[in-house]
């Protein structure tokens, strides 16, 4: 019942509102609900609670369904401080420990969050395991984190990463070239050092952004335009 009542306040908070006061059915209050929702408390960095669920997740199943895909995204945030009453700290700094920042207070204040997820190839797992306050990532940060998750859900949580997705942002494309061996002209893999089978993690990016840019460019196309695209006759 928890289960079906968190699933229609994800649909529309008001409508389950709407529907627990008409009496019809009884269901418990979104106070009760957000205590389930948030039973690991959020933190920057890397959530070792997360990474424990996973690993009972994955002790369950067999070896043909731990493959999984790593994601990691950077998403605009709107730039405040907030002081948490849980942990009694004041969020919305970038990290000092991971980002490299100026001085200057307003420098210091996040402006995006850079979050890594996991989900499962053919498995239900679907995770956030981490996020990290940030003003621009770049690829001497991205890449020590990249190798930390895929650590992390290698060796603690059983599973299995044959690949990585993000979007085509400047910072994800230099990220992927600093795994060039020899003479490649294009970097698609990498060498899995925490398999045990000595498995690959493939590099995609992620097909609705290629969209997005692709519409992007066309949108711009014009003449004295940033973009000028012409079919040739």
């Amino acid at each position: 019942m928890i289960r079906f009542a968190i699933y229609l306040r994800c649909q529309s908070p008001r409508a389950y509102e709407s529907l627990r006061e008409s009496g019809v059915l009884r269901l418990p209050n979104q106070a009760t609900l957000r205590d389930y929702t948030n039973f690991i408390q959020p933190k920057s960095g890397f959530q070792a609670e997360a990474f424990q669920e996973l690993k009972k997740v994955a002790k369950d199943l067999p070896s043909e369904k731990k493959y999984v895909c790593l994601l990691h995204d950077e998403m605009k945030v709107k730039s405040d401080l907030v002081y948490d009453r849980r942990s009694e700290q004041v969020i919305g700094f970038t990290n000092p420990e991971t980002w490299t920042f100026d001085e200057d207070e307003t420098k210091r204040i996040a402006t995006h969050v850079l979050v890594f997820m996991v989900i499962g190839i053919n498995s239900n797992i679907k995770m956030s395991i981490g996020h990290f306050p940030t003003r621009s990532s770049t690829a001497d940060e991205l890449f020590p984190l990249l190798w930390k998750a895929v650590a992390y859900l290698e060796i603690t949580c059983g599973l299995k990463v044959i690949s990585s997705t993000s979007d085509k942002a400047s910072p994800n494309q230099r990220l992927y070239r600093l795994h060039r061996t020899g003479n490649k002209d294009v970097v698609f893999f990498a060498d899995n050092p925490f398999s045990e089978e000595k498995r690959n993690i493939y590099f995609f990016s992620d097909v609705p952004h290629l969209i997005k840019t692709i519409r992007n460019n066309v949108h711009k196309s014009r003449p004295g335009g940033t973009k000028y695209l012409w079919v040739s006759n």
